[in-house]
């Protein structure tokens, strides 16, 4: 048996934080010689590969949420020309309206109601 077909992942020894060895566990199958790792280590990888996926997916969920929220804010700031900039705030999901900027956008709705508007 030679080098290759060994894992050749660090591990280190209980309590131990420095240096360590390679693993050296037997490669058994196509699918471990071909990523180089022994079952525990490929299985690791495969854990810590779809923890990062799913980070990178709420990240880019997140993104988009905001990217959203933050167009729907600048669509309010349009509706009502004399908002103070610290009345509407986006924060997260959440498009926060101090109270002035609330009532005048709700008296907007109402007129573009009762007006016919969709």
């Amino acid at each position: 048996m030679s080098a290759a077909d060994t894992c050749p992942a660090t591990v280190h020894p209980p309590g131990g934080s420095w240096g360590g060895r390679a693993c050296g566990r037997t490669l058994k199958t196509d699918e471990q010689r071909e990523a180089g790792l022994c079952g525990p280590h490929l299985a690791g990888r495969r854990r810590s590969d779809a923890s990062m996926a799913a980070w990178r997916d709420r990240e880019a969920a997140e993104r988009v949420e905001n990217e959203t929220m933050r167009g729907i804010a600048g669509r309010f700031r349009g509706l009502i020309p004399d908002v103070e900039a610290d009345d509407l705030s986006v924060s997260g999901g959440e498009i926060l309206l101090r109270r002035p900027a609330a009532e005048r956008l709700l008296e907007l709705l109402e007129a573009d109601d009762l007006a016919g508007g969709v």
